[in-house]
């Protein structure tokens, strides 16, 4: 009898170690990971990181995602979703502003792109950027973080770029 719980304890051990080595060099969508779970639960809080996080621990779907380059997942390091466009805005956060204050630009242009916008909609994009140019930007000293955020908030807040913008 002591033999096995010793292979069941082993056994528990091990599983749990897999978990937490899929779960640590995944960067996706959720900062619980990649896999099935970053795809089935879109909201990044903390009980869609749990349910995240347990799908892709319990079924596997952060190693397939990881060694396919699937379900936000990538094989060489680079980032996806909500980290790809938090790298931009900070990368570019200059050239950013001045193309919403203007109403569009190469920058928007990209920009809208990473945010998953249809690319007939970068025209209107671009006039929404400048129409709201101060709540996304209401001080000179607002972050990458704040004007990603708040960009977000109101093309998402727009029925048009809510229907037509995947990654919001």
């Amino acid at each position: 009898m002591k033999r096995t719980w010793g292979w069941i304890a082993a056994a528990v051990v091990g599983s749990a170690g897999l978990v937490a080595a899929t779960a640590v060099p995944a960067r996706a969508v959720h900062t619980s990971g990649c896999g099935l779970g970053s795809i089935l639960i879109e909201k990044n809080h903390k009980v869609g990181q749990v349910v995240s996080a347990t799908l892709n621990g319990s079924f596997g779907t952060q190693t397939f995602g990881i060694s396919t380059g699937t379900s936000n997942c990538t094989t060489d390091g680079t980032l996806m979703g909500e980290k790809e466009q938090q790298a931009f805005a900070e990368a570019n956060l200059e050239n950013l502003e001045r193309d919403m204050a203007q109403g569009g630009g190469e920058y928007l242009a990209a920009f809208s792109t990473l945010l998953g916008c249809d690319p007939s909609l970068t025209p209107a994009v671009g006039s929404f950027a400048q129409a709201n140019y101060t709540k996304t930007f209401p001080t000179e000293s607002t972050t990458a973080s704040d004007a990603l955020s708040s960009f977000k908030v109101e093309l998402a807040s727009n029925e048009t770029f809510a229907n037509g913008c995947t990654k919001l």
